[in-house]
């Protein structure tokens, strides 16, 4: 500033003193006329340069604001799958670090699912007009399951068959056969069904009375003494209780003697006229008498069994499909982190010149910049034009009173003119931003 005035006093003095006089002579004229020019270029020049000077700040400027604008945070992305009994959510860490770069947790998504368990149970083959109805609820090793549907299996049961066995008895004399031909019951229909089933066994029994197996035949013949029939054994004679009956008081053991037949194993239950009588040729007359009763005689046992041929049945069978309680959760966990990126320290010099009005990093701040602008006049007091230092074009002039110098001098104060102050605090922070 100083040298500014200083400038301006002597721009005044000459121009109070100088007089519109011409050069003696085209030489000095021209080297004048030429050493104006020259300032003037040097000034445009140097104006130029300043002007470039701030424009590429500004472009610099400009360019480091769209790095940061297109600078975004880089994200880390993690996935966490695992059992859980609630669906309660998950606390991952806050902070982490990958590769020495922190990130910050930004959002966790869940994906959840439902475990239970299933369980199938079927039913025996039915008959397909059969009832059934499947249980609603069940327990299976203390867990809970609820019914969720049923499905059906049906076809056609071919070739069925029963197996039949039966035990018949018989007694000597009687015939026992190979095979014998049997009914019996279908046991899903209640049909009736019908077969030949073989002798599979047969062995002796010991013996048995054979109910109704005596029949015998005896004669009574006619006393015309005693008008009665009578029964004859040998010498002895045993007559008939009435004409209607033969019966007499034990006769069932003399007919027995009389067809020499032991009572041990023979009994008489019963006897009947069987006959109306008939004469001999010698005159005598005859009575048939039916004698019959129990035999004792030897037993076997038979054992038949085989397969009974049953009709074709259409047939059904259910399965139950069950599904439990909730058991426990399947949990995915999508976990995002964001970068973490540095304060810078202009943002917080800012911070701190907020808070605090005036502090003595700010006086100092200013006592810089006045240094800064002071030395930027100095140098430039140290520059010269067309060669010659401008204090000497200031002698010049005073001594000619050239208009021409009096020009020089007018550039003068243009090229050192005190600059803005926002124009010195930009190039400070090009300056820092540089440095960083």
């Amino acid at each position: 500033m100083k040298q500014r005035k200083k400038l301006i006093m002597l721009c005044g003095l000459m121009l109070a003193v100088s007089s519109p006089t011409y050069a003696e002579n085209a030489t000095e004229a021209v080297s004048i006329s030429d050493t104006a020019s020259v300032v003037e270029l040097t000034s445009d020049a140097n104006m130029e340069t300043e002007m470039q000077s701030v424009s590429d700040s500004d472009t610099t400027e400009t360019s480091a604001q769209e790095t940061d604008q297109v600078a975004l945070p880089a994200i880390w992305q993690e996935t966490y799958t695992y059992l859980a009994d609630t669906q309660d959510a998950h606390t991952f860490p806050e902070q982490i670090e990958k590769s020495g770069t922190s990130y910050q947790l930004k959002d966790v998504q869940y994906q959840i699912t439902e475990l239970t368990k299933e369980y199938s149970k079927s039913s025996v083959d039915l008959w397909a007009y059969a009832e059934y109805t499947p249980e609603q609820e069940i327990e299976v090793d203390g867990l809970h399951y609820t019914l969720v549907d049923t499905s059906k299996e049906e076809w056609t049961k071919n070739g069925r068959s029963k197996t039949v066995s039966v035990e018949r008895t018989y007694l000597d004399g009687q015939e026992v056969p190979e095979s014998i031909d049997i009914e019996s019951t279908d046991d899903v229909t209640g049909e009736a069904i019908y077969g030949t089933i073989p002798r599979t066994d047969w062995q002796d029994d010991g013996a048995d009375w054979w109910e109704g197996g005596l029949e015998q035949w005896v004669k009574y013949r006619w006393n015309e003494e005693t008008s009665q029939w009578v029964f004859e054994v040998g010498d002895e004679s045993f007559p008939a209780a009435s004409d209607d009956s033969p019966w007499f008081d034990g006769c069932e053991n003399k007919i027995l003697q009389s067809l020499n037949l032991d009572g041990t194993f023979n009994q008489i239950t019963g006897i009947a006229w069987d006959s109306e009588g008939w004469q001999e040729a010698d005159g005598s007359w005859w009575k048939s008498v039916k004698a019959t009763g129990n035999r004792m005689i030897k037993r076997s046992r038979a054992w038949f069994s085989g397969e009974v041929a049953e009709a074709d049945l259409p047939m059904v069978r259910y399965t139950s499909h069950y599904v439990s309680d909730v058991t426990g959760y399947l949990i995915t966990a999508n976990v995002t982190y964001e970068e973490i990126f540095p304060e810078p320290e202009s943002t917080v010099a800012e911070t701190e010149a907020e808070l605090v009005t005036q502090t003595p990093e700010t006086e100092a701040e200013t006592v810089s910049e006045q240094a800064q602008v002071e030395s930027v006049s100095d140098s430039d007091t140290n520059k010269t034009i067309a060669g010659m230092p401008w204090q000497d074009l200031v002698l010049l002039f005073l001594e000619t009173g050239s208009v021409a110098l009096g020009l020089i001098m007018i550039g003068l104060l243009a090229k050192f003119r005190p600059k803005p102050r926002a124009w010195i605090n930009t190039k400070k922070e090009n300056k820092q931003k540089g440095e960083k």
